[in-house]
């Protein structure tokens, strides 16, 4: 990729670029032409519109300027590809220890109507199918256990006098 030939348009935003270097470099040619990888020459050449350049020299220029390179062309940033928030929340789930089952079982839920439903809805929708494949402790009675009966010394149960 860095014999490619650049368009006239990037040509020019290029040059802007390495007017602006050459400014810092004193306006000496000489000085900036082998950080570029060019000789003298060939920045002139380029500067004056006489010749275009390639991609490496929009490497060595976006390195000097400490910036991107699709800023040096001219070109908008680059978009960032997301993965789906379902993949997403897969993935935190797994961070906070879902269990890969739980996360199955969610990822083949259809999923029409919730394309763009939030990662966190998501992510808390398989730990909460985690907690359902969970074995259930056995159920707690909601009432105290009855109290065992008295016993008297002989072993039997204890009476009540009579008054």
């Amino acid at each position: 990729m860095s014999r490619v030939a650049l368009t006239p348009a990037q040509n020019e935003r290029v040059r802007e670029h390495v007017r602006e270097l050459l400014r810092q470099h004193g306006n000496n040619q000489s000085l900036l032409a082998p950080k570029l990888g060019m000789r003298q020459s060939g920045v002139s050449g380029f500067l004056s519109g006489r010749a275009g350049t390639t991609y490496i020299v929009v490497q060595r220029v976006a390195k000097l300027l400490k910036v991107p390179e699709w800023e040096v062309l001219g070109d908008p940033p680059p978009r960032v590809a997301r993965a789906a928030p379902r993949d997403e929340a897969a993935e935190l789930a797994r961070e906070i220890g879902v269990s890969e089952q739980a996360i199955a079982d969610v990822l083949a839920e259809p999923i029409e109507g919730r394309e763009a439903w939030y990662v966190l809805w998501w992510a808390d929708r398989m730990r909460r199918r985690d907690l359902e494949l969970l074995p259930s402790p056995p159920a707690a009675s909601p009432l105290p256990a009855p109290a065992a009966p008295a016993k008297t010394k002989a072993g039997g149960p204890a009476r009540k006098k009579a008054t």
